[in-house]
């Protein structure tokens, strides 16, 4: 395959990357970023992605008594060694604040990380991922991710046809007076979540200190600035598609959506054609790691713990549960979210008691690849409505480990319930509270659901390995789940593939 493409830059603007060689992330957003950005090396695509150095990481956790407390995880050192540095300065509140630009290469490709490195106050922007304590460091973080983004492309030269502001956190780059120095740069939005979490509001004094605009109302949403000033607005999946539009009416006419996808370079392990050996080695690679040993069923419950995801699903099941099951735990809480943190704890207690229980909050890519190859079952359990896309479920499709999910997200783009995966609950077209009365009643219905079908897969993996393999199979040949489908959708105007 050959890829041509004009030398006008495509830049991604991300609060967050998740790169194998070791960087900062949260969840999907960081890791959807990094698989951009090793299938436009691959395809030899124009393209940077342009996110913040987080000198302390976004949080580890080390578990004392019983009780998780969160530590920091130092930016790599020998990542820092193979990148480049660009001197900069931005203005924020009116005062300047020195910048560095460290610039990691791989082939067409660039990850840009910015740096407040002067005076002491501004270094403090750069501590970590997603810290929202304080209003005014918040604020000022994402004007020195926007205007540090726009400084390094000026000073770089690079000559920009797309500039893409991932979730809300980016779209002060809209708004910024040192805009227009990129000419002819199109801006688009693009929304990763319908939660409140991802769409994040502060006073107007803010915007009119810092850029000297007077909004009109007291409270202003930056998912606001992003939906009126992009050209082009995209949903991550067909579902969130809908959901949107319905919450932002009044933007109907510029939304879209490109279903995420994966980089299969980054995640397939498994070999279709020598499956149940590929399976069994990649079975034998997560156990060691895990510590686990048996010759139960692997099953999987891998993601960021937030209410939403309703963790106390795979919480109830394990200790409903008399079968002979190997169950993998991985995942952690925003450290500010002490309620999910309580659910870390009961996750370590689990594991602490049960043999065929593993459970950790060191969740790297790494660890997201073993599992995805080398479990048996993935379960998703989001309430429906709340997930935009999800692409874990992918990773393992394309290792030949089935899923057992909520109608969410993606999902139901890509599983046929009992062909290549299976599907439980309602497939919710509004956004109901979980916490409500009535979400309460829908989440009791689903647990019904879901303990009842795990049964019955459990039973069927023990009984009909057979079935369960030409379903794991299945699962494998579901296509469309590629990044170069993705790249191809947002980018069509700038590769042209013989």
């Amino acid at each position: 395959m050959t890829v041509l493409y004009v030398i006008s830059m495509i830049v991604s603007i991300t609060p967050e990357l998740a790169l194998d060689e070791g960087t900062p992330f949260a969840g999907g957003l960081g890791v959807l970023e990094g698989d951009k950005f090793y299938a436009a090396s691959r395809l030899r695509l124009p393209y940077t992605v342009i996110t913040l150095f987080y000198r302390k990481g976004y949080v580890d956790y080390e578990f004392r008594d019983g009780m998780a407390e969160p530590a920091d995880v130092p930016f790599s050192r020998k990542l820092q060694s193979r990148m480049k540095a660009l001197e900069g300065s931005v203005n924020i509140f009116g005062r300047e604040v020195k910048t560095r630009y460290l610039v990691f290469e791989k082939g067409s490709v660039r990850a840009v990380f910015i740096d407040a490195i002067a005076p002491a106050w501004a270094r403090r922007l750069n501590e970590h991922l997603y810290e929202h304590q304080d209003t005014d460091i918040s604020f000022a973080r994402y004007v020195l991710l926007a205007e540090g983004a726009i400084d390094y492309l000026i000073r770089s030269k690079t000559k920009v046809e797309f500039i893409d502001m991932q979730e809300a956190y980016a779209t002060l780059v809209a708004i910024s007076p040192n805009l227009k120095k990129l000419e002819k740069a199109r801006l688009r939005f693009i929304i990763h979540t319908p939660g409140p979490w991802g769409h994040p509001s502060f006073p107007r004094h803010y915007f009119s200190r810092n850029y000297g605009y007077d909004f009109l109302h007291e409270k202003v949403y930056l998912t606001d600035i992003g939906l009126a000033t992009a050209e082009h607005v995209f949903c991550v999946s067909k579902k969130h598609f809908e959901i949107t539009k319905s919450v932002m009416p009044h933007f109907a006419a510029k939304i879209s959506y490109v279903t995420n996808g994966i980089e299969m370079n980054r995640w397939k392990k498994v070999d279709e054609e020598h499956f149940e050996s590929s399976k069994n080695e990649a079975r034998k690679v997560l156990l060691r790691k895990t510590g686990l040993s048996g010759d139960g069923m692997v099953l999987a419950w891998n993601r960021r713990i937030v209410g939403y995801k309703r963790p106390e699903f795979i919480l109830r099941f394990i200790e409903e549960c008399d079968e002979d099951v190997l169950f993998i735990l991985a995942g952690k809480a925003h450290p500010q979210d002490m309620l999910n943190r309580e659910v870390m704890e009961q996750f370590w207690d689990l594991s602490q008691r049960k043999k065929n229980v593993f459970y950790t909050p060191d969740y790297s890519t790494e660890l997201a690849g073993m599992i995805a190859a080398g479990a048996d079952l993935m379960v998703f359990t989001p309430f429906s409505g709340w997930e935009s896309s999800g692409t874990s479920f992918m990773k393992g499709m394309v290792n030949g480990t089935p899923c057992l999910s909520s109608r969410d997200g993606a999902v139901i783009e890509f599983i046929r319930d009992g062909e290549n995966g299976w599907l439980y609950g309602r497939n919710l077209k509004k956004l109901i509270d979980p916490g409500s009365e009535e979400g309460r009643r829908i989440s009791a219905r689903d647990y019904r659901e879901f303990s009842s079908k795990l049964k019955r897969i459990i039973k069927l993996w023990q009984d009909d390995r057979d079935r369960f393999n030409e379903i794991a199979i299945n699962a494998m040949r579901t296509g469309n789940m590629e990044m170069d489908r993705v790249l191809r959708s947002y980018y069509g105007e700038l590769w042209k593939i013989n």
